[in-house]
């Protein structure tokens, strides 16, 4: 990358896959917030078998969930994103999930249908969209709980970074209004998040890896003269 690459990570924890990247700055400017009803819930849920599926949709779900849900039950089978997911779940519940061939939200979707899940309950932060439950609620009963909300601590986005990674739409959102004179590229794990960086970050080239998997991004920013 002509000038130099200066990237940025906004997270609540650095990714395993980017922990060696020396051109990477990681800054802990969004906070996890437990929304406890959801929890509780979706706790009750799952003791009671009452889906045959349930889906994680990022690696702070099963983490979070571990506090309200002492061992998990026989019954409800688990669906995990990816990888990095899939490590977090078995880290809380001493198992393996289910994971499908590319890590997307509308490949797991694809696998709770390839699994006929007939009904299915999917742990979402509060600011994720609704793609996977759009695209199973036809041949499934869906239910969504909300167990934990992202919220971005604008105040402390560094300036002086020409490359950003943006895990989600909320995030694109916050570091773009800081950062979209300076942003050359834009690496957005999801569509939502992609949307929000091209709208906020009009100067930036805007990367959305096929797989909405770290490793994707890591191999984004090596592709870009990034490591």
């Amino acid at each position: 990358m002509e000038g130099g690459c200066r990237a940025l990570y906004l997270g609540p924890e650095l990714p395993l896959e980017l922990r060696d990247l020396k051109a990477l700055t990681w800054v802990k400017a969004v906070v996890i917030e437990p929304l406890d009803e959801g929890l509780r819930e979706s706790a009750r849920l799952i003791r009671e078998g009452l889906y045959d599926c349930v889906a994680f949709t990022s690696p702070r779900a099963p983490l979070l969930l571990r506090g309200f849900l002492q061992g998990w039950p026989g019954g409800p089978r688990p669906l995990c994103v990816g990888p990095g997911t899939a490590r977090a779940f078995a880290e809380a519940f001493g198992l393996q999930c289910y994971m499908p061939r590319t890590y997307t939200t509308g490949s797991l979707a694809s696998l709770a249908l390839e699994l006929n899940c007939r009904s299915l309950l999917t742990l979402r932060s509060e600011q994720g969209d609704d793609e996977l439950e759009a695209a199973v609620r036809a041949s499934a009963n869906v239910h969504r709980v909300n167990i934990y909300r992202e919220r971005v601590l604008a105040d402390l986005i560094p300036t002086g970074f020409n490359v950003l990674i943006a895990s989600s739409a909320l995030i694109a959102e916050a570091a773009c209004q800081r950062l979209k004179d300076v942003v050359d590229l834009v690496i957005a794990m999801g569509p939502k998040a992609a949307r929000k960086a091209k709208e906020l970050c009009p100067k930036a080239t805007v990367i959305e890896p096929q797989e909405h998997s770290f490793k994707a991004v890591r191999e984004a920013l090596a592709m870009s003269g990034c490591s």
